[in-house]
């Protein structure tokens, strides 16, 4: 075992002693990765005061160390390393302002002098803000993103939590809809304000009616994930789409000799089959009309008992 191992994971345990100096100084330099994870947990735990604090000071030692060894590579990695952390820790839209708090301390401000950019420290704390700065920017924006995306993802439970359904229609929200539209429609005949919402239906001669085909299931939401309405299926003329046969047909169950009607299972396709049939967990039509041969030579002898498989469909 490598002593320097040891000394990492010992370091990681140590408990905070609650000197915020002494851990923003910590998180300057050339770390170990067990140390800045220790360092992240810390900040994670303690107050948000205290780890903006931290954050501002261990910014300004680095920007410090940086003027200081403008030709080193050390004091450019103890800032990149500083940003990692800070940003998992507090968020990367804290670490930006921390960062600029750090910018215009007036110790960082004295080294800097009025022609920074005229000298060599200057450019190269210059480009090292640009740098990090540019990283915090596009991190805010994908936290940004994950967060509208979480709200977008979250809003139906959030209706469906402050507005439960009744129980036997609770998995069908489109269902759920039609059936207060009539009743606001009922209560209020004059009114069909709430039915005119409602994207699925249209009125004809009078009458409302369902708006959509049902050739296809409609596809299904984080509130129905097994889809909802179905599939329209003349059941006097349709086919099992595997072995052909009407799909009104006695199937043998196979079962002692005993025949059943069966039941039907519908795919996200639109195809139909005989419970029976349905063997496998994907439509074996559309594998038949979309599959290629498969053109390994390796696997030659599978490809073509595959293929004459699908062919015999």
């Amino acid at each position: 075992v490598d002593p320097a191992d040891d000394k990492a994971q010992e370091s990681m345990d140590e408990p905070f002693d609650g000197d915020l100096g002494a851990l923003a100084g910590s998180l300057v330099g050339a770390l170990s990765l067990g140390e800045e994870e220790r360092v992240e947990r810390i900040l994670r735990a303690i107050p948000p005061e205290d780890g903006d604090i931290v954050a501002v000071e261990s910014f300004r030692r680095a920007l410090v160390d940086l003027l200081g060894r403008p030709d080193s590579a050390q004091p450019l990695e103890s800032l990149e390393s500083v940003t990692t952390v800070v940003a998992a820790a507090l968020g990367a839209e804290n670490a930006l302002k921390a960062l600029e708090i750090a910018v215009e301390d007036e110790a960082i401000e004295k080294k800097i002098g009025c022609d920074a950019l005229e000298t060599f420290a200057g450019n190269v704390f210059a480009d090292a803000i640009t740098c990090v700065t540019l990283d915090l920017v596009a991190a805010v924006g994908d936290e940004r993103d994950r967060g509208r995306a979480a709200s977008r993802i979250l809003r139906p439970l959030e209706a469906r939590v402050s507005d439960p359904p009744p129980s036997p229609v609770g998995r069908f929200p489109q269902l759920r809809a039609a059936i207060a539209a009539e009743a606001s429609l009922k209560a209020s005949p004059g009114d069909d304000a709430a039915m005119r919402r409602l994207p699925f239906v249209k009125k004809e001669r009078g009458r409302w009616e369902l708006a959509v085909t049902h050739t296809k299931p409609i596809e299904p939401t984080l509130e129905d994930p097994t889809g909802g309405w179905g599939v329209r299926v003349p059941l006097s003329t349709a086919c099992c789409a595997r072995c052909a046969l009407p799909l009104r047909e006695i199937r043998w169950s196979g079962d002692a000799g005993r025949s059943s009607l069966g039941r039907l299972v519908t795919f996200p396709c639109g195809h139909t089959l005989h419970e029976c049939c349905a063997i496998e967990d994907a439509c074996v039509e559309c594998a038949a009309s979309n599959a290629k041969p498969l053109r390994s030579p390796a696997f030659i002898t599978l490809s073509a008992a595959i293929n004459a498989e699908l062919e015999s469909l």
